[in-house]
């Protein structure tokens, strides 16, 4: 970053003060979140300990968050759209194989499972089974 600064603040700090505030206060996404914050983490040089302590929240969501940003495009958009939590992403991005314990729809275990590579599952009456 520059060191150019306005009204006393570098652009660094600028980009920080904004970042952290945009964080708290405007009403994001939770990607939007995710890519913010990965952001602030790059700037400052953070881990993620640091960065959740820094921005107050707790450091399982931020993994969580920061989860997002990796996903593939089709998981992030179940999540923009509601479909799952970012927490149920994290741990699809996590797992080898999708578990009936997802509690997912058939369609969208379908969506996910095609687009992480991840192992193939069946529906039952009974709920959704791995066939790994």
């Amino acid at each position: 970053m520059g060191t150019n600064t306005v009204r006393g603040l570098t652009t660094e700090q600028k980009i920080e003060r904004q970042l952290i505030e945009n964080i708290h206060h405007e009403p994001l996404s939770d990607l939007e979140k995710a890519k913010a914050i990965k952001k602030l983490m790059e700037i400052k040089g953070w881990n993620s300990m640091r960065a959740a302590l820094t921005l107050g929240i707790d450091r399982k969501y931020l993994m969580t968050l920061l989860s997002l940003v990796d996903a593939p495009k089709e998981v992030k958009q179940l999540v923009e759209d509601k479909k799952i939590e970012p927490s149920t992403a994290g741990g699809i991005m996590q797992k080898k194989c999708l578990y009936s314990t997802l509690n997912l729809k058939c369609s969208t275990l379908a969506q996910i499972s095609k687009a992480t590579n991840k192992a193939s599952y069946c529906c039952s009456d009974d709920g959704l089974r791995c066939l790994c």
